[in-house]
């Protein structure tokens, strides 16, 4: 039978140097923490600043992978402003720093779906609460503080934030300011724990302001072990009884498999530019059939992208499509050794394109055609040969 491309693509939502395993991955502890004091019941573009913050913080919980350590602290919510004393004390850990499995993002979004802003807002104190949360983690250590102002009790939160880059465990204190008069004192506490501060005034900046938060703190724009499954963020299209699934910790295939189908699965953002894309791919079982993977890079709709093209056993190289016609390969285009498992890194800086197979450079080009764009993924549904992918990670080229 015939073979042609099947197209399936994997649109991802997430230094050179990279691991190839999970396993390699230092932990990444990541507390959010969230005002509730009276002032989140004011309104912005999008809603009333409490609701959007939940739901931008609920978006945030389905991209970040389950590799993470992720806890959720609030301040602000059980005592009113003329409760003084008790408001300027008043911050609670709804959820412990703990892996993000679907039961822990569910628990994290019941609990805030429970709320409502009611007092004052002692950023200080909450920092040192919060600091005390990471008294055993070990690994990188963030903090993402979301806040509609400064400190309301009194206290210093910049010689908090002093203290804490003092503590030597490398916490890092991020800061959302949402909708703030005035961001000095928020943009400090960033800075002095080593941190970086983020404006947001309505609830689209909200949402982007925290990813790019998560992002830039942890230095993985997006990764996923397919441990748990996949992580939610991706949006596929199952084709009959084919879909995509996960089959002991890799991502393939799945159900009834017939040659030249087409699947699309999407996750990532249209804004990512200069970045290094890392995976590893296998093949379950290596029998005549059509072996072949490419990668699309900067994806900016159906038909009009870069690819970088891998066929063990044969070549390997970019090609761009413009309104759905693929190029010849661009560039060098080299040999790949047949075999069943690969570690692939893709760079992306500015024009110029890499690509880099078992420790090998096999591939370079030159193009302009795009700037920015999506990443995605594409295989041919072959019973008996289906690839399977693992520890998709993309990273930003510093």
């Amino acid at each position: 039978m015939r073979m042609r491309w099947c197209m399936t693509m994997l649109v991802l939502v997430v230094g050179f140097s990279l691991p190839g395993l999970a396993s390699e991955l230092q932990p990444t502890n990541i507390e959010i923490i969230l005002d509730t004091s009276a002032s989140m019941t004011t309104t912005v573009a999008g809603g009333v600043k409490f609701d959007v913050a939940r739901q931008a913080i609920g978006q945030l919980l389905q991209s970040l992978p389950t590799s993470y350590n992720v806890g959720l602290r609030v301040y602000g919510h059980r005592y009113g402003n003329e409760d003084t004393a008790r408001s300027c004390q008043d911050t609670e850990l709804l959820v412990r720093l703990a892996p993000l499995t679907p039961e822990s993002r569910t628990a994290m979004t019941q609990r805030l779906a429970t709320l409502q802003p009611k007092g004052m807002t002692p950023i200080a104190y909450v920092l040192e609460q919060a600091a005390n949360d990471f008294a055993t983690a070990t690994g990188k250590n963030i903090i993402i503080l979301v806040s509609d102002g400064e400190e309301t009790c009194g206290g210093d939160p910049l010689s908090r934030a002093d203290w804490i880059a003092g503590l030597g465990i490398g916490l890092e204190v991020y800061v959302v300011g949402f909708d703030v008069t005035s961001y000095q004192q928020l943009k400090g506490i960033a800075e002095r724990s080593g941190g970086l501060y983020y404006n947001a005034t309505n609830a689209i900046e909200l949402g982007q302001m925290l990813q790019q938060a998560a992002w830039e703190s942890t230095s993985v724009l997006f990764f996923d072990d397919f441990e748990s499954g996949m992580l939610p963020v991706w949006q596929t299209n199952p084709v009959g009884k084919e879909a995509f699934g996960t089959d002991s910790g890799w991502l393939t295939l799945v159900g009834s498999l017939v040659d030249d189908q087409i699947l699309k699965a999407f996750v990532g953002s249209r804004s990512w530019r200069d970045l290094i894309l890392s995976l590893n791919l296998r093949y379950g079982d290596w029998r005549n059939g059509d072996h072949r993977v490419a990668l699309f890079l900067r994806v900016q709709d159906a038909n009009n992208m870069m690819g970088f093209f891998i066929q063990p056993g044969g070549k390997a190289g970019f090609k761009v499509m413009r309104k759905g016609i693929w190029s010849d390969f661009l560039g060098m285009a080299g040999d790949v050794v047949k075999g069943n498992a690969f570690q692939i890194r893709v760079i992306l800086e500015g024009t110029s394109y890499s690509a880099v197979v078992n420790d090998r450079l096999v591939a370079t080009a030159t193009d302009s055609s795009f700037a920015s764009g999506y990443l995605g993924l594409q295989c041919c549904s072959v019973p008996y040969s289906r690839p399977l992918f693992d520890n998709f990670m993309v990273t930003p080229l510093d």
